[in-house]
């Protein structure tokens, strides 16, 4: 859970400089590693104290990132897959 808030802080953050530049490959790349951690089945079950709510909810995040990343698209989808099962 802690990791999941650092996450999100790290990933606003990021959007926010993203307005003021175009973002680069490798934030990215560092996003899409960040959320397939965080998506892990087992990291989703140890870490939250409603793992059900948050596979929804880290599902919901997916879709919104690979409407916004196309080129990573798949990856996202397939993230939120495994989140919905």
């Amino acid at each position: 859970m802690m990791f999941r808030v650092v996450f999100v802080s790290v990933c606003s953050l990021m959007h926010d400089r993203s307005r003021e530049r175009t973002e680069t490959l490798s934030e990215s790349i560092a996003r899409i590693n960040a959320y397939k951690a965080i998506a892990s089945p087992s990291y989703i079950s140890l870490t939250s104290r409603d793992p059900i709510l948050e596979a929804f909810e880290l599902n919901e995040d997916l879709e919104d990132h690979a409407e916004r990343e196309p080129e990573f698209k798949d990856d996202y989808m397939k993230l939120a897959n495994q989140c919905a099962k």
